[in-house]
């Protein structure tokens, strides 16, 4: 009888990270990043899995379980062996509301997993040099997150110190290199605007349904440059079945100055030349949101207590 060995959740995901990061290092030609990509973002469900396993069994396994036999094996304390369990999709979202502040990685895996199963099930145009960029960064800050939020763990006590150490090697090589390529065309902008060239950046009108705030231009150094923080949907559509199979909230930010007409749409990037300001802009906005709630509760209740006079 061929060997049948248990795998854990945790089992899978050290596994299939030390076999993903042989194919990821820097140089790799396309076939490797998609086969490391692919084994990287099933590494990472297997951990999404973990937690919401660990707080209870149920909460992996499909919305309507087998009765009372399955109340029965896990009063028992049995395995849940070859037992068919949620998706990825379902297992992200669940996983986030149980701990939010997760919310802030979430929104780049959600594309990560879009990406895997296009991969597995299409063919056709794919964004490699995207892909590998968020699969080489996104995926090393969540796995980071989950540790430290939901397992109370440094990484390398949960993936071994030999691949946690590849994985943060390769992810601080990519935002470097990342970082330095908005530096240089800062700099490109910064040498137009002094020579009073037009900047080659697009037109961008920030909505008045979203926050703003000040922020100093890094082209021009103008101090009243405008972030604006909002929320946007990402809907996915079954387009066979004509039905929307799952819809997701992220941060969107957009960045104008009407001093020397640099702008930018591209959240990660504003992220990044934000740099340790990031956290406190986005807590001031987090801020705001809750003080505007409460000051909406607060009408709602004061109106309510008049109609009652």
């Amino acid at each position: 009888m061929a060997r049948q060995d248990y795998l854990e959740f945790l089992d899978f995901t050290k596994g299939l990270y030390e076999k993903a990061l042989q194919h990821l290092q820097p140089g790799s030609d396309d076939f490797s990043i998609l086969s490391g990509s692919i084994l990287l973002t099933v590494g990472l469900e297997k951990l999404v899995k973990f937690v919401l396993y660990t707080r209870h069994p149920f909460m992996v396994l499909f919305d309507k379980i087998n009765g009372f036999d399955d109340v029965i094996k896990l009063e028992k304390g049995d395995k849940f062996n070859n037992t068919n369990t949620i998706s990825f999709e379902t297992a992200l979202v669940r996983l986030v509301k149980l701990y939010p502040q997760l919310q802030k990685e979430s929104g780049d895996i959600e594309y990560i997993i879009k990406q895997r199963n296009y991969l597995m099930h299409n063919f056709g145009h794919i964004n490699i040099i995207e892909l590998e960029k968020k699969i080489q960064t996104k995926i090393a800050d969540m796995s980071e997150a989950i540790c430290k939020e939901c397992l109370n763990k440094n990484p390398e006590d949960v993936f071994t110190k030999e691949v946690w150490g590849t994985m943060s090697k390769i992810r601080d090589a990519y935002k470097q290199a990342d970082y330095l390529e908005i530096e240089e065309r800062i700099r490109h902008f910064q040498r137009l605007w002094e020579k009073e060239e037009i900047l080659p950046c697009k037109k961008l009108d920030i909505p008045d349904n979203v926050s703003t705030v000040f922020f100093e231009c890094p082209v021009c150094n103008n101090e009243e440059a405008y972030i604006g923080i909002g929320l946007e949907w990402d809907i996915d559509v079954d387009h066979r079945e004509g039905i929307v199979t799952g819809a997701w909230e992220y941060l969107s930010l957009l960045f104008k100055c009407d001093n020397c007409g640099f702008t930018s749409s591209d959240t990660e990037e504003i992220e990044l030349f934000l740099g340790v300001k990031y956290d406190d802009i986005i807590a001031d906005y987090n801020k705001q949101k809750e003080e505007e709630m409460e000051s909406h509760h607060a009408d709602i209740y004061k109106d309510e207590w008049k109609s009652r006079d």
